[in-house]
């Protein structure tokens, strides 16, 4: 088990730079795009499989979310909503050096070294009319486009 303050409601102190905070999520910081990604959904006759942008003028995929490191649990979370009005909480281990980790979301990805970050995203859904749950499944591979940029209301940074 991590050790955590005692009074849980205090954050811990860091620097200003916040980017220099986020251990194995690091290498994620900044805008990236993926323009091949793969989508398997439900539809009424089954599963259809649609190709999807990310980050384009025409994105088919969209998911809002934030990847979180807490250092005193040495994890990362992924919190996402999406928007046909589900939400996930994806979490798991991670040391602060780690290039490769896995955050998984239970009912009840990676940065490459070219540079890419890659994921593989499998959500069991239960459809109405159907006995079994549906493997809905989503994996793409995105490109750093800009560099991250501070936090300018952390202060402190340039």
């Amino acid at each position: 088990m991590a050790d955590f303050p005692i009074h849980i409601f205090t954050e811990p102190e860091f620097g200003p730079d916040t980017l220099a905070n986020l251990a194995p999520l690091t290498g994620m910081a900044g805008i990236w795009e993926g323009p091949k990604g793969t989508d398997a959904h439900p539809v009424a006759e089954g599963t259809e499989t649609d190709d999807y942008l990310e980050r384009e003028v025409e994105a088919f995929h969209d998911q809002v979310g934030y990847w979180l490191w807490e250092p005193a649990a040495k994890m990362v979370y992924q919190p996402l909503a999406i928007p046909r009005g589900q939400v996930a909480l994806a979490s798991g281990p991670a040391a602060p050096d780690a290039r490769n980790f896995t955050a998984r979301a239970r009912r009840g990805s990676t940065v490459n070294g070219d540079g890419t970050f890659s994921y593989d995203q499998e959500t069991l859904l239960q459809i109405p009319g159907r006995a079994e749950p549906f493997r809905h499944l989503d994996r793409n591979t995105l490109r750093p486009i800009a560099r991250p940029t501070p936090n300018p209301t952390a202060g402190g940074e340039r």
